[in-house]
């Protein structure tokens, strides 16, 4: 049994599609969900070219390795995450995250064209992530972790929150367009001394290391630290914003 969605289909609870040799759910219209998404198998669902919108009013959980093509992470209430033994986050095409919505990938990996963020990424660090169009205007990225070497998402942001565990190392020079918050643990510039780049704010209240790196704020920014000494210092600073 095959079931083509040529319309908007909405569903206000749980979606769930299980039979792996009887059922698939393909779309070329747009479907909106307002519970968990379970389909556990990739032939489950064929994706033809519409967009799946997740809106619930509590949090919501995916658990499914097939492949989207367009989806709108929309609850701004609980969230979404990953979740599930099957879980994997593919998207064909654009995954957009509304303003004051949270999408949580929850360690499972994630792949998308395009990354449309005005809202936050939230993610382990361990994760593989693999955005060929980055959002580095708007939303967050928040590692919330124990840690890692390299950023998991790159790097290249517009605000960057680390709110973790551990250490996150930089294996590259880091370019924050927006603001970069260390509400918990640690970041670190490496032994390979990586510089920063800063367009908005600067808020410490964890542990920066940074080495022999420079940070530079190229931008209009303010300067906010949780207090002095080799776990809060700057090496070298450049101002070149306003």
């Amino acid at each position: 049994l095959n079931t083509l969605i040529d319309a908007q289909l909405k569903a206000n609870e749980k979606t769930t599609l299980t039979d792996v040799s009887a059922s698939a759910l393909s779309t070329t219209g747009d479907i909106t969900v307002g519970g968990d998404w379970d389909m556990l198998n990739s032939t489950n669902f064929i994706r033809g070219n519409g967009t799946v919108t997740f809106n619930g009013s509590a949090a919501q959980t995916i658990d499914s390795p097939a492949q989207f093509h367009k989806v709108v992470i929309a609850n701004t209430s609980g969230g979404v995450s990953l979740g599930g033994s099957s879980a994997s986050g593919r998207v064909a095409n654009t995954l957009t995250i509304n303003n004051g919505a949270t999408f949580d990938i929850n360690d499972k990996n994630l792949t998308a064209n395009t990354l449309v963020n005005n809202g936050n990424l939230q993610l382990l660090g361990s994760e593989t992530v693999n955005i060929t169009t980055m959002d580095t205007d708007s939303g967050t990225v928040t590692y919330d972790g124990s840690g890692a070497t390299g950023l998991a998402v790159g790097d290249n942001y517009f605000n960057l929150t680390f709110n973790q565990s551990g250490t996150s190392e930089l294996d590259a020079n880091l370019d924050v367009n927006g603001d970069l918050t260390i509400t918990n643990g640690t970041l670190d510039a490496s032994s390979s001394n990586h510089d920063i780049n800063v367009g908005g704010d600067w808020t410490n209240n964890g542990s920066f290391i940074s080495r022999s790196g420079t940070v530079t704020f190229d931008n209009d920014s303010n300067v906010f630290s949780g207090g002095t000494g080799t776990n809060n210092d700057f090496n070298d600073v450049v101002l070149s914003g306003t």
